[in-house]
């Protein structure tokens, strides 16, 4: 008899079970985390894990379980368990997961037990041509020799239908089933029904006066010929209401759109019905502000635009106030919150706007710490970061302190965010970074001809020296009747300060 194997859920606590209906489903995964972890006595006490053991892999490694979870010699908890139990089954290659725990005078032995989906020896594409079934070969993310992966699974089925969405057979459905067990055949499946796909022959504008067809057309990519996407479509319309927005017609929409499909020579077409309501054009009203103190009202409008009597845009306005808010930010108001409220005046056909500024108290920085810096050292963020313990935080300044560390080329990842400190106004810097494997070259090759004989070069550069931000670099070349040199070393802050040196040879 043929076995199956459950779909997860995301209503999944413990042990996963096929679900009937997603509140049968989670019924029964909340019930098996209660039955599962009920059972685990109340620790007396911070009780520790001192080992956790992994039971029932065969292809899938013990080590690459362990990498998600929580690492041995932490205090047992109910919620711990959970997360590695979501942390395990979110691998994707198990259909059951359990938890169990063994109590010894030293400790808890934590035991996970797994059940792997059958291997995949093949995967198959049914309800498609041959030279379709290539292209999606190419775009399978499921591994030969590997367990079959709920999570690989799913990402194949997205890369499918957004290719053949892309083709035209934009109502294309793709079910998936792992490998039978019982068969041990392991062949995964793909049952993918295409759909029909029809080309546009015509998209007929009407109810417009302001834009032209020809320019509303401009602003889609739902033309003559292409494919009919109905989610391109629906990005279209938003576009053509945009458009009109920036224009001053606030309420200008798209009605619901009509379709006619029909078939010619063989080819299967759609002709696309829109009408457009552009409705009245606005201008810019009056500007209202309340609840500034730090920064004064003509400052703020000097930031706002469009300014009283101009079309009304409300791309700009909404602009305006995130240009607003981060001039806050560059002051240390990093709390600051600035809200808007539009008011539409038909009769004078004016949007007049009103703006409610909450400052709330300015930010200075309390310490920086710095994490991932296994080689760099302390004079590198010392001398790249503007901010300083005791300043005021300006938004700006960590903006360009980060930009300074990210060009010294020694990191591929900078991330830097402000956090909370007792102190209602003060706020750390913590500065993230993953350091580059890598900061140095080495290049050296050789070469002959009958004037010059036998020679070479060596090229070789070192940047971040000892982690401190400096760089040396040696060209050598060399040969029976040449022999030149250059060597270079740059100090980037000489003597801790903000000089640098730069000397040649």
């Amino acid at each position: 008899m043929e076995k199956k194997y459950p779909s997860p859920s995301l209503e999944k606590e413990g042990d996963f079970i096929k679900r009937k209906s997603k509140k049968v489903c989670l019924i029964c995964a909340l019930l098996f985390l209660t039955l599962s972890l009920s059972f685990f006595p109340r620790p007396s006490g911070a009780t520790s894990v001192i080992e956790v053991r992994i039971q029932g892999c065969s292809v899938i490694k013990e080590d690459e379980i362990k990498k998600v979870i929580t690492q041995p010699e932490f205090a047992f908890s109910k919620d711990k368990v959970r997360e590695d139990l979501q942390a395990i089954y979110d691998m994707g290659y198990f259909f059951s997961v359990r938890a169990f725990k063994e109590t010894t005078p030293e400790g808890i032995i934590l035991i996970y037990e797994v059940k792997e989906y059958p291997v995949v020896s093949r995967v198959e594409f049914v309800g498609v041509e041959d030279k379709e079934e290539k292209k999606l070969e190419e775009l399978t993310t499921l591994e030969i020799g590997k367990p079959w992966n709920y999570k690989k699974a799913q990402e194949t089925k997205s890369k499918i239908l957004d290719y053949f969405r892309k083709i035209g057979y934009t109502q294309a459905k793709v079910d998936f089933s792992p490998p039978s067990s019982e068969k041990d055949i392991g062949v995964a499946t793909f049952s993918i029904d295409k759909g029909e796909r029809a080309r546009v022959i015509e998209v007929e504008i009407s109810g417009n006066s302001f834009f032209s067809d020809v320019r509303v057309r401009s602003f889609m990519q739902t033309r003559f010929k292409r494919y009919f996407d109905p989610q391109i479509l629906k990005e279209d319309i938003k576009k053509i209401v945009k458009k009109y927005q920036k224009e001053g017609f606030y309420f200008a929409r798209v009605d619901p759109v009509e379709f006619k499909f029909f078939e010619k020579d063989r080819i299967r077409w759609v002709r696309i019905f829109l009408q457009v309501n552009e409705g009245k054009r606005f201008r810019m009203g009056k500007l209202s502000i309340e609840g500034n103190k730090v920064l004064s009202e003509d400052e703020i409008k000097e930031y706002f635009r469009p300014i009283e009597g101009q079309i009304f845009n409300l791309e700009k306005a909404k602009d305006s106030v995130r240009k607003i808010q981060q001039l806050y930010g560059e002051k240390g108001y990093l709390h600051a919150t600035v809200n808007s409220s539009l008011h539409v005046d038909e009769e004078k056909e004016v949007v007049n706007v009103a703006l409610f500024i909450k400052e709330n108290n300015q930010i200075h920085v309390g310490r920086i710490k710095v994490e991932g810096n296994e080689v760099s050292k302390e004079r590198v963020f010392k001398h790249t970061i503007l901010l300083k313990p005791g300043d005021i935080f300006s938004t700006s300044e960590m903006i360009e302190s980060w930009r300074r560390l990210y060009n010294l080329g020694f990191f591929e990842r900078v991330d830097m965010e402000p956090v909370d400190t007792p102190d209602p106004s003060v706020m750390d810097l913590l500065v993230k970074v993953k350091e580059k494997e890598r900061t140095g070259s080495l290049l050296f090759g050789a070469s002959y001809s009958s004037s010059l004989g036998f020679g070479g070069f060596v090229q070789l550069s070192k940047d971040n020296l000892w982690g401190e931000g400096k760089m040396l670099s040696l060209d050598w070349e060399f040969g029976q009747r040449k022999n030149n040199y250059q060597v270079d070393y740059i100090d980037r802050w000489w003597r801790d300060t903000p000089t640098r040196l730069e000397l040649g040879l």
